[in-house]
């Protein structure tokens, strides 16, 4: 009985590239562990506690206008550094927001995601060079 292998790291990441890039929900409720958590480093309290609240909160994203593209993605020991260009319904789109998460991976899985206003913050986060 052959396996599937599971997918590495970068093979991920690259995925969350273009599920976010796409605006894709199905694909990253794909990449979603059931009780992941996106919660603001230090705030266990404030933010989505599992699959569905993460879908919820992107959708509503989406629906308002909120556009985000991959500007950096970086691997390191189950975590994805992942930059952002964050566009907004009626700001110029020469300038966009920037923004950062830090992805911990689980058996294939984002099993938790924390939000950076700066990248030395989020490197420092996920363990990878500033």
């Amino acid at each position: 009985m052959a396996t599937t292998p599971s997918p590495t790291a970068q093979e991920i990441g690259e995925r969350v590239r273009a599920a976010l890039n796409d605006a894709d929900l199905r694909a990253v409720q794909d990449l979603l562990d059931d009780e992941v958590q996106w919660v603001p480093p230090g705030d266990q309290g404030w933010g989505c506690h599992n699959r569905a609240e993460v879908l919820d909160w992107f959708q509503k994203a989406l629906t308002s206008g909120v556009r985000a593209d991959v500007s950096e993605l970086e691997v390191k020991d189950g975590k994805l550094l992942i930059g952002l260009r964050v566009f907004s319904r009626g700001a110029p789109a020469a300038d966009p927001d920037e923004r950062w998460q830090v992805m911990t991976l689980r058996a294939g899985r984002i099993i938790d995601i924390r939000g950076f206003e700066e990248r030395t913050a989020a490197a420092a986060f996920a363990g990878t060079p500033q």
